[in-house]
């Protein structure tokens, strides 16, 4: 129920689905990390094959990669662990808009 209704059950849960919805999390880093490895050897290998101009560019795009992670954490308004159907600030497609702090927000 989000963070103002840690005393209350969601209702919205289905319970016998919560190994799935870990597996899925699990899977999810699985892919994620897997995608980051391949991303470091692209560029590498790109690195390799480089002449000198595109060694440039390479170092300019290498040099911006810590400011964006940075920029990650410590964004204060990133999202904290995820339960099941506690969410309420996704997408609702029946209202063409989101759902934000409860109220239905329309699509421009």
């Amino acid at each position: 129920m989000g963070t103002l209704f840690h005393n209350l059950p969601n209702p919205y849960t289905v319970p016998r689905l919560h190994g799935l919805f870990i597996a899925m999390q699990v899977l999810a880093v699985v892919c994620g990390v897997a995608a980051a490895a391949a991303a470091v050897a692209s560029v590498t290998l790109r690195w390799r094959r480089a002449d000198r101009v595109r060694r440039q560019q390479l170092k300019w795009f290498l040099a911006v990669l810590p400011f964006m992670a940075l920029s990650f954490i410590a964004n204060p308004d990133r999202p904290g662990p995820v339960e099941p159907g506690s969410r309420t600030d996704i997408w609702h497609p029946d209202t063409g808009g989101h759902r934000h702090r409860g109220t239905a927000v329309p699509a421009l």
